[in-house]
């Protein structure tokens, strides 16, 4: 796990689907948002609080969840890839100020919970 700066993560965003907004809070973490690559090959922002189980990898945790909750998804869509390739990244981390930006291996959703309590997490996950 290594921390960056905020120009550092944005530098790194290739495959947005590998970068998440997380939440930990109570001794547990949510998914407050990621980035989704839709059906019709348009990006969009998927926003919500669903609680991850912190015994399984995050990209595990995250298709649970999904699973788990019906519904309480809510949007930012736009109306074209030209639009969205120079929007999505500006909105997607204009939802949290005062953030953690961290690298990390997809199996390190417990560390991130315990060595980040009660904080706002900007995550990207490199395997």
């Amino acid at each position: 796990m290594k921390i960056l700066s905020r120009e550092e993560y944005i530098n790194d965003i290739t495959d947005y689907e590998n970068f998440y907004l997380l939440i930990s809070a109570d001794n547990e973490i949510f998914l407050c948002a990621d980035m989704e690559l839709t059906g019709n090959d348009n990006l969009r922002i998927e926003m919500m609080n669903f609680k991850l189980n912190e015994s399984l990898n995050i990209s595990e945790a995250i298709d649970e969840c999904r699973g788990k909750y019906s519904g309480g998804i809510s949007f930012v869509e736009y109306s074209s890839f030209n639009v969205v390739k120079t929007a999505i990244i500006t909105d997607f981390l204009a939802l949290e100020k005062n953030t953690v930006y961290l690298l990390c291996r997809d199996d390190e959703l417990k560390k991130i919970a315990e060595s980040y309590p009660n904080q706002k997490i900007y995550v990207r996950v490199k395997n």
